[in-house]
């Protein structure tokens, strides 16, 4: 978007780059098909086959329903896994004893401890990615001497925080302590905030990350 706004041939590029990216990506729907897209996002199973955690939509779709009249959550992780297994055990074969999760972060954290909790967790990324980008991209006189080190270990810590919330949204672990995921987020983020101190530092100093 920064190049975009350069000249106008970049910016007439950057349109017909993203109509084509749409127009390639109906096509690639429209020859796939949509209802086999959808099997293999949810992992060849139906949404009733949920005891091996194939039809994830259906456990989303039962936190949301249960914080929606419990707005506290269920309790920290044994809550969801006996307010699950009583709940969907009543139509099912198999018993859902390997289901502990809600396989997806930001739900995970609406189960355990509920709307206030996910609010305040959405609110830390927001703030944490806000300052990250601020920093990461912010331009100055060339007269000043570059942080080549914080805004290296800034530009990679916040690609990797990035990664971590997409990878968030098919999975819990990064909302579950003693989980390797959980460490590695949380490890990024005070990265972002320690490369983010050091540049505050820095501008006051005279140095400035320049791009």
């Amino acid at each position: 978007m920064d190049w975009a706004r350069t000249n106008q041939r970049a910016a007439y590029t950057v349109i017909w780059e993203f109509a084509a990216s749409i127009v390639l990506g109906g096509a690639l729907v429209g020859a796939i098909g949509g209802a086999r897209i959808w099997s293999i996002f949810n992992r060849g199973q139906s949404a009733e086959g949920i005891e091996s955690a194939s039809g994830r939509t259906e456990i989303w779709k039962y936190v949301v329903q249960y914080s929606l009249a419990h707005p506290q959550g269920m309790g920290y992780v044994a809550g969801f896994r006996i307010l699950f297994r009583s709940y969907f055990t009543l139509g099912l074969d198999l018993a859902v004893n390997q289901i502990g999760n809600a396989h997806n972060t930001f739900l995970q954290f609406l189960a355990d401890a509920g709307w206030v909790a996910l609010a305040i967790y959405l609110l830390i990324l927001a703030k944490v990615l806000a300052l990250g980008f601020r920093y990461a991209r912010k331009r100055t006189s060339a007269i000043f001497m570059p942080d080549k080190a914080s805004c290296h270990a800034l530009r990679c810590a916040l690609v990797l925080l990035i990664y971590f919330l997409v990878e968030g949204l098919d999975a819990a672990d990064f909302a579950i302590p003693l989980r390797v995921p959980f460490y590695f987020q949380y490890i990024t983020t005070a990265l972002i905030l320690a490369s983010s101190a050091r540049m505050i530092a820095a501008t006051r100093r005279g140095y400035i990350c320049q791009l």
